[in-house]
């Protein structure tokens, strides 16, 4: 029979069935091989008979516990390597199904290999710095077939080895490392824990504000560890100081230009680091200049630089207040001007782009002396005007032109000019300083006054026209009367009088010279009496010639339906109702216009609702108006039903009167009947009522 082991998660599991032996001892091994110091564990599988039965298990050499008489003896560890050899003696005192019914002992033996465990052990240089080397040396198991697995903890590099004797380890913190060992020779492994310590390096690093120049600080800041540590600084070559031990030393002074080496080293205890930077250091430019001051004020001031010189310089001047130009990058600018006097406030900075230096100096500029030669002045034509100023103590006075001023040297000369501008200049110059200033006027005389109404002109009424004349220069014009003028004060208004008018014109200037007259005629024509003719009303196809009045030209419009637009009385027949409207001109010119309206009755017959018979030789008889009306018949009713009036031309109408007899008839409302056949075929048998009005 095959025997088996087994072991799960540290313990026995028996839960498995197996099938027991049929008669005599047998029993299963959990592991086979193991180690030292491994537990084993054995599981009785013995079978036949019948009980009390008993168990005698012999472990074999190095096993603790040796034996046991446990059916399921107990977990056995071995302290020493081997070939084990483990027995069990099973006993059944009485019979049982298959073994023969009697009473038996059986005994069966298996062996189990028990490797031997390797050591694991070993040291170190630690404690280290941060960052310093670290090696390990085994002190465990070595030889052919002995592996090696190191872990080496937190922040270790390499992290891990399978070396026999690692080396170099760096930590980048310090701190205390859990460091593991594990030896395994193929069947057995092991496991050695320590603990080393990592002394904390501190980190030496910094920044300046560098570069700069010669003569101005230089400041460094630590960028590396903050607190716990020490510094030493070391500046380089024209520092001052040469060396610190504060953490982040200011005001470093250099009085030489050019690379420097700077070097910090911060210590921690035993541990320490050290950054090492170089720094340029440039050199600072010398500025001073010179300059042509004194000066008056407007004239020229050039500058000299009499400090550092070269291509590789940069100049930047500032001239101060009314400087013109206010600023140059010239190594000597010239030509600089002065509009204001007074104490100047120079600034020269030279730079190489990187290093720059500033000169400030003050400079004199002499004021100008006052030049007033007065405002500018108009007179009158052949007048004098005193020009000038009142004199100032310690100048002298110079004027141009001399010929029309009475005293040239005066301050304030009389002038009396004989062109129409004369510029005057004076030119004056202080005789402490020799500055000179000049100034000017400008006299301006007056041309003699021009008036101009202008023609006498004819208007027709309604109409306007422009006066006067085009406008003179400093001129003022008031015009009377003002009746009809659009504005008295234009040199030529537009005027629409209602009746023939005189107006005069009135001309001062601007200095109130004069005032000059003239007059201009407007004549005023009345417009012409325009008479378009009274309404008129034709049938359809019929004709009326109209008849206009009241001057000597005529124009008609609309032209539809007239037979000459040009003449007084033309011939209409419009088609539709149609206003006329004539425009008439008289001898003078002058328009009116007026209009009539000729109302075109369709169809081509109408008969009008009232008439008047009083004689006035208007509308006295009532009449069917109308054109080409055959088998034409008409008749007129009283309120009794009478027939007073018949007639079947269409020429003859009824004039009030009764047709029988001849009296007139009262006022009132008749009843008429119209028959008849229009040309175009339509048949009128027509009724309707016409009021009699006396």
């Amino acid at each position: 029979m095959i025997k088996k082991s087994w072991c799960l998660a540290g313990f026995f599991l028996f839960s498995i069935h197996f099938v027991k032996a049929q008669c005599g001892a047998d029993f299963y091994i959990a592991n086979n091989p193991i180690c030292v110091g491994d537990t084993e564990r054995f599981a009785n599988n013995s079978g036949g008979g019948s009980g009390p039965f008993s168990y005698n298990w012999n472990f074999g050499s190095g096993a603790t516990p040796a034996t046991s008489n446990a059916q399921t003896p107990p977990p056995v560890v071995y302290s020493t390597a081997g070939i084990k050899t483990i027995t069990l003696i099973y006993t059944a005192p009485g019979g049982g199904g298959g073994c023969g019914g009697g009473g038996f002992s059986s005994t069966i033996a298996y062996q189990v290999t028990v490797n031997l465990l390797p050591a694991a052990s070993f040291i170190s240089n630690a404690p280290q710095c941060a960052n310093a080397p670290v090696n390990f040396t085994n002190k465990g198991t070595v030889g052919i077939g002995i592996t090696y697995s190191w872990d080496f903890g937190a922040d270790a590099t390499p992290a891990v080895s399978t070396a026999e004797n690692p080396s170099d380890i760096i930590y980048s913190t310090g701190g205390t490392k859990k460091v593991t060992l594990t030896i395994s020779n193929g069947f057995c492994t092991k496991v050695d824990t320590q603990s080393i310590v990592i002394n904390p390096t501190p980190i030496a690093s910094f920044t300046s504000n560098s570069p700069i120049c010669t003569g101005d600080s230089v400041n460094f800041q630590n960028t590396g560890t903050a607190s716990g540590a020490t510094y030493a600084w070391t500046f380089g070559s024209g520092s001052a100081p040469a060396t610190s031990v504060v953490q982040s030393p200011m005001g470093i002074l250099y009085g030489t230009s050019g690379i420097k080496t700077v070097s910090l080293i911060a210590t921690t205890g035993t541990c320490h680091d050290t950054s090492t930077q170089t720094i340029l250091i440039n050199q600072t430019p010398s500025v001073s200049f010179t300059s042509t001051s004194p000066q008056c004020q407007g004239n020229v001031v050039n500058f000299t630089n009499t400090g550092s010189s070269g291509g590789n310089w940069i100049y930047s001047w500032a001239f101060g207040a009314g400087a013109k130009p206010a600023t140059s990058t010239s190594q000597n600018p010239n030509g600089i001007i002065y509009s204001t006097s007074g104490t100047k406030t120079v600034t020269l900075t030279t730079s190489d782009g990187t290093c720059l230096n500033t000169k400030t100096q003050t400079i004199n500029i002499n004021p100008l002396p006052v030049a007033n030669a007065g405002k500018d002045t108009v007179i009158c034509n052949n007048t004098s005007v005193t020009i000038g100023s009142a004199a100032i103590a310690g100048n002298t006075y110079s004027w141009f032109p001399t010929n029309t001023l009475n005293v040239p040297v005066f301050s304030n000369p009389l002038a009396s000019p004989t062109a129409p501008t004369t510029i005057y200049i004076v030119t004056v110059t202080n005789t402490a300083t020799g500055c000179i200033n000049t100034d000017s006027i400008v006299v301006t005389m007056l041309a003699p006054l021009a008036v101009n109404a202008g023609v006498d002109v004819k208007i027709c009424r309604y109409d306007s026209t422009q006066i006067g004349a085009a406008l003179v220069t400093g001129e003022k014009y008031v015009w009377t009367p003002s009746t009809g003028l659009n504005d008295i004060h234009l040199p030529n208004p537009v005027c629409s009088p209602s009746t023939t008018t005189t107006y005069t014109v009135s001309v001062t200037n601007i200095l109130g010279c004069g005032p000059v007259t003239d007059e201009v005629t407007v004549t005023v024509h009345p417009l012409p009496i325009a008479e378009a003719g009274p309404n008129d009303s034709i049938t359809l196809g019929s004709s009326t010639q109209l008849t206009a009045t009241g001057g000597i030209e005529y124009l008609w419009s609309p032209p539809t339906g007239l037979s000459n637009i040009g003449i007084f009385n033309p011939i209409a027949n419009p088609t539709v109702t149609a206003l006329y409207i004539v425009k008439v001109t008289d001898v003078y010119g002058c328009v009116n216009t007026d209009s009539m309206t000729v109302y075109v009755i369709a169809p081509n017959f109408w008969v009008p609702t009232a008439f008047t018979p009083n004689g006035d030789g208007q509308n006295d008889v009532f009449f069917v108006h109308g054109e080409g009306i055959s088998n034409f018949e008409l008749g007129v009713y009283n309120r009794w039903g009478e027939i007073v009036f018949t007639t079947k031309d269409l020429l003859t109408g009824w004039n009030g009167k009764r047709q029988l007899g001849g009296e007139d008839l009262p006022e009132g409302a008749y009843v008429y009947y119209v028959k008849g056949k229009l040309s175009n075929g339509t048949v009128i048998n027509n009724t309707g009522i016409v009021n009699l009005i006396r």
